[in-house]
């Protein structure tokens, strides 16, 4: 009751005064105010009465204004973001219901880092990045939020949380300040950030995506020649692209494919492969139903037997679907690697300006990753159990079994005990660059020399595999 009345006397204040504060509203550039703009529209049950002022927010300056107004003349302020956990009553909302567009609304590439504001979908922000091969952000492409919104509660699925790949964050509190907070500072925990509750409102975020994969960099490299990235260090000497399906579904060989439904996750570089694994395959595309699923629902999906295959990494989803308990005999994974794909994997990126100017940061930075990975290869189960303390949802004997099956498929693997550890095959990158032209059209087809870039890798002899 007590609640029901408050909210009756601020309906009535923000009334006698709504036309002043209308006023004042439409004086502030980059600012759009509806008066009585119906709310049902913005939410995904399309339910709800009208805002007494929506405002649409469309820059950094027009923000601050705006809640600095807001909190000196006590009108009520309500952020709107996709709508997704939303429930607005019938009669409408009484106050200012202000939701981000315009800068908000937009992602800026920086080499190996990624700028998004406040207002950009997430699902739409990992399949962006995805298609431009850059990776860390995959495991979002179904997630139903804005960035601001993922960052204040730390959104998290399958194992990764918003905090795992940010690097800062910019939000201008309730007073109209700008401020800048690095992941440690946001305090972030399950589901949680030092931001929630303070009334700030996060106007953008920048993300790390300093791995790729390589062979959706090749062609996004050739569809903006003036990208500042390239790589230079492999990781999964073996792509882990894989098609899983259910063998109690009728599968026995990759033609049996035809006729079934395909989850693909749109963007995903498993998926990006599919026309190639088919085409070498002599599967006939036309006759698999491709279903465009997110990530997070794409196992539980095979699982239930909603769809009959998916793309995937396999070291991923086998150890995902054999956890929620699907019978490992009843799963069969067709690895594209064993059935004709020459091509490398995920490798790490650099910025072509910062390498240019900083060439022994790089270099320094892939002797420490060497270190690493061979510190991971010879002790697995001290590797995740760092992980696991940093990941409050990871479980060690999951995580611990999904990296042994990548070390063994992905990353030791015949070329790289011989060969060492980073580097690339001249001949096959020759081959798989030649793959990849069979399903896509370069502009300028790229020579081995310009898909990777081996000047800063550690000397040959300390990459090998002892």
């Amino acid at each position: 009751m007590r609640a029901a009345e408050a909210a009756g006397r601020s309906r009535s204040m923000v009334a006698k005064g709504s036309e002043a504060v209308k006023k004042a509203l439409a004086a502030i550039p980059g600012l759009e105010v509806e008066p009585g703009a119906p709310l049902a529209p913005l939410t995904t049950l399309r339910i709800g009465g009208p805002a007494e002022l929506l405002v649409t927010v469309n820059t950094q300056r027009s923000l601050m204004a705006l809640l600095r107004l807001v909190r000196e003349r006590g009108v009520p302020l309500h952020l709107l973001g996709m709508g997704s956990n939303v429930l607005y009553p019938d009669r409408g909302v009484a106050g200012v219901v202000a939701r981000l567009g315009g800068v908000f609304a937009r992602t800026r590439l920086l080499g190996d880092r990624l700028r998004a504001g406040g207002a950009v979908p997430l699902p739409k922000l990992a399949r962006s990045t995805a298609a431009h091969g850059l990776t860390g952000l995959e495991a979002f492409s179904g997630f139903p939020s804005s960035v601001g919104g993922a960052v204040v509660m730390n959104a998290g699925c399958y194992g990764t949380e918003i905090k795992d790949v940010l690097v800062s964050v910019t939000a201008i509190d309730r007073d109209g300040r700008r401020r800048r907070y690095r992941p440690p500072d946001l305090e972030a925990g399950y589901r949680r950030t030092v931001l929630q509750g303070t009334g700030a409102v996060v106007a953008s975020g920048t993300f790390q995506i300093g791995v790729a994969d390589s062979n959706l960099l090749m062609r996004w490299r050739d569809q903006n020649p003036a990208a500042p990235v390239k790589p230079v260090f492999i990781v999964y000497n073996r792509a882990p692209y894989a098609i899983i399906a259910r063998k109690s579904r009728g599968f026995a060989v990759p033609k049996d494919l035809e006729g079934k439904r395909l989850g693909a996750p749109t963007g995903s570089a498993s998926s990006a492969q599919w026309p190639l694994f088919a085409h070498l395959n002599g599967i006939d595309p036309a006759k698999v139903k491709i279903e465009s699923v997110g990530i997070p629902v794409r196992d539980p999906m095979l699982a239930a037997g909603q769809i009959d295959a998916i793309t995937a990494f396999a070291f991923r989803s086998y150890i995902d679907l054999k956890d929620r308990g699907v019978p490992v005999n009843d799963l069969v994974v067709w690895r594209m690697m064993d059935y004709g794909l020459q091509v490398y994997g995920n490798a790490i990126i650099v910025n072509d300006k910062f390498a240019t100017e900083n060439p022994q940061a790089v270099a320094g930075f892939l002797a420490a990753f060497l270190r690493g990975l061979r510190d991971t290869v010879a002790d697995p189960a001290a590797a995740v159990a760092s992980v696991v303390r940093r990941n409050e949802v990871a479980r060690r004997e999951v995580e611990l079994e999904r990296l042994r099956m990548a070390l063994r498929e992905n990353i030791l693997t015949p070329e790289v005990r011989a060969n060492g550890f980073g580097g690339v095959d001249a001949a096959r990158l020759q081959t798989a660059i030649d793959q990849q032209a069979l399903i896509f059209k370069f502009k300028a087809k790229p020579t081995p020399a310009q898909a990777f870039d081996a000047s800063f890798l550690p000397p040959a002899e300390e990459r090998k595999l002892n």
